[in-house]
């Protein structure tokens, strides 16, 4: 003690400090880092700067090289296997550098076609040109890989078929009439019930039905009398 003054001196110094003239200072911890994942580092050491912790790399990973810097550089090359995982029904080739593994397509499974880097399966749409069934038609639908496509097999009643679309028939409404059968002697002998059909005033069908003798065909001709009524034609 000198007077009243009391003095002092430093003897040990704290983890990572270190005495110099009797004071501490931080370890320069030359070579390390603040880094403690180092990528493709195995083993690492730590130096304590002061209160930081630091770190560096003393031994890498399979396909990594150690630098004078204590880190680890890759030596292997991924390159072309850029797929994280085999997609589904895919073969593949592996391939490893350090901690990372990828995989590259090289085909598909039997009944599965490649799409990019996906495997789909094996079917067709030929003859299934169409993304909806057109307005008034009747359709057929088949669906692949999620995608459905259809086929036009035809038209509603009162509908057109042309070309992939159905087009509203044109209708008219006629007056038609039938007068009562009758019978007559054909040329052959034979006796004929005579029936007919006009409409709008033109003869659209008539007939004869053949009898062998008069009382058959009287027996018939009043089953067919005189009619009228409307009828619709479509075109």
């Amino acid at each position: 003690m000198a007077g009243a003054t009391k003095k002092y001196k430093c003897t040990a110094c704290q983890d990572g400090y270190t005495m110099s003239s009797g004071t501490c200072t931080a370890n320069a911890c030359t070579g390390y880092g603040t880094t403690q994942n180092i990528t493709g580092c195995m083993e690492t050491d730590f130096c304590m700067a002061g209160a930081t912790k630091k770190f560096k790399c003393t031994a890498c990973q399979s396909g990594y090289a150690l630098q004078s810097d204590s880190t680890c550089k890759q030596t292997c090359s991924l390159a072309g296997y850029d797929l994280d995982s085999c997609p589904a029904n895919a073969t593949c080739e592996e391939k490893t550098c350090g901690s990372t593994t990828k995989y590259k397509m090289t085909g598909c499974q039997s009944g599965y076609n490649q799409s990019g880097n996906t495997c789909v399966l094996a079917c067709s749409l030929d003859g299934y040109d169409l993304t909806s069934c057109p307005a008034n038609a009747t359709c057929e639908s088949k669906t692949c890989n999620s995608t459905t496509k259809y086929k036009m097999t035809g038209c509603e009643s009162g509908y057109n078929p042309i070309g992939n679309t159905c087009q509203k028939k044109n209708c008219i409404i006629m007056q038609c009439y039938s007068p009562a059968a009758y019978c007559h002697e054909m040329g052959d002998g034979t006796i004929g019930r005579y029936s007919a059909v006009y409409c709008d005033g033109m003869l659209r069908n008539d007939s004869d039905q053949i009898y062998s003798d008069w009382a058959s065909c009287e027996a018939t001709v009043s089953l067919y009398p005189e009619s009228s009524w409307e009828q619709e034609e479509c075109y």
